[in-house]
């Protein structure tokens, strides 16, 4: 996660010379059909939903929007990108939910006494 971040804010920090802003925004997502506007390989199920967006009026390199695709892949996601020489760029990146790690402890739980 901290690769795909840091690799999108890379990227905006590039196409973005004369500055700008870079909204990040989550949310949890059920898709229960293949909905149009949605990338193509996702499947019905909930997802954690990651919006990056830059603005401005640079488009990116296509040479790093590949580098992001191939990052979310990795991490079993699907990602859509829109870019507007008007609007600027959209990442939209679906990464199916998961409720918990087998063997994970809750984090907060342990941390609670310290």
């Amino acid at each position: 996660m901290v690769q795909l971040i840091g690799s999108i804010l890379t990227n905006s920090r590039e196409t973005l010379p004369l500055g700008g802003a870079v909204s990040i925004e989550t949310s949890n997502v059920e898709i229960d059909r293949a909905a149009s506007g949605l990338p193509a390989g996702l499947r019905p199920g909930i997802y954690v939903r990651m919006g990056f967006s830059a603005d401005g009026c640079a488009l990116q390199a296509e040479r790093r929007t590949a580098s992001i695709r191939a990052i979310v892949e990795r991490m079993g996601g699907c990602m859509e990108t829109s870019q507007d020489p008007k609007l600027g760029n959209i990442h939209t990146v679906f990464f199916p939910r998961v409720e918990a790690c087998p063997g994970q402890t809750d984090v907060l739980s342990n941390t609670a006494g310290a």
